[in-house]
């Protein structure tokens, strides 16, 4: 069956966590999700109902629906999301002029004072 897969249970109660988190973050239900994503609504209900599992192709649409890379969203622990931030922000920083990139080292510098 295409698009079908099954995860590891624990992989996939962690997926549907962080998918509720986005949600709740961006104040978005799971209908309107579906209908934003490239996933239906009544496939997104599946994966919290029936055995039935994400795929990589909607967990993209998700992921560019709340701005959030892949990679940020399969971070699970403290490490691998700070990991992710960080590519992020070199990617993000490599765009900058010089002039943006000094403020922006001030601004983390101050707060890595804060600490």
């Amino acid at each position: 069956m295409k698009g079908f897969m099954t995860l590891n249970p624990m992989i996939k109660e962690q997926i549907l966590k962080k998918i509720d988190k986005l949600c709740e973050e961006k104040n978005l239900s799971l209908c309107e999700l579906g209908k934003c994503s490239c996933s239906s609504t009544g496939t997104i209900y599946q994966w919290y109902s029936s055995s039935r599992s994400p795929t990589l192709p909607p967990l993209v649409g998700i992921c560019e629906k709340f701005g959030v890379t892949l990679s940020e969203f399969f971070a699970f622990n403290e490490n691998e999301k700070k990991s992710s931030l960080t590519d992020k922000l070199t990617g993000i920083a490599k765009d900058l002029e010089t002039e943006d990139l000094q403020v922006l080292i001030k601004v983390a510098e101050a707060f890595r004072k804060k600490k």
